[in-house]
């Protein structure tokens, strides 16, 4: 193989190598994101949810469950605050 071919494949692996880091990373950012939302429904603040993911490595069961152990949820105020449970699930 000549230079300029062996340089082009280089190119190519790593152009395709920031491609698959580039798109691992916004899957990540989006199952974080997805994480704290579903702990805010919950009624605790987005930094505590944030918080409890780090402290459990990102598990979310676990994360509940410390939130619920170590932080109060947030307080609704105002009239239209009230706070509906539609279901829970018995482990």
């Amino acid at each position: 193989m000549n230079v300029s071919l062996l340089q082009f494949v280089k190119n190519i692996f790593v152009s395709l190598t920031l491609f698959v880091v580039s798109a691992v990373s916004v899957l990540f950012l989006f199952c974080a994101a997805w994480q704290v939302s579903k702990l805010e429904a919950l009624g605790f603040s987005k930094s505590d949810c944030e918080n409890a993911l780090t402290v459990c490595h990102g598990q979310l069961d676990k994360a509940a469950t410390w939130l619920t152990k170590n932080v109060k949820p947030i307080m609704a105020t105002g009239s239209h605050s009230r706070l509906y449970i539609s279901g829970f699930e018995v482990l």
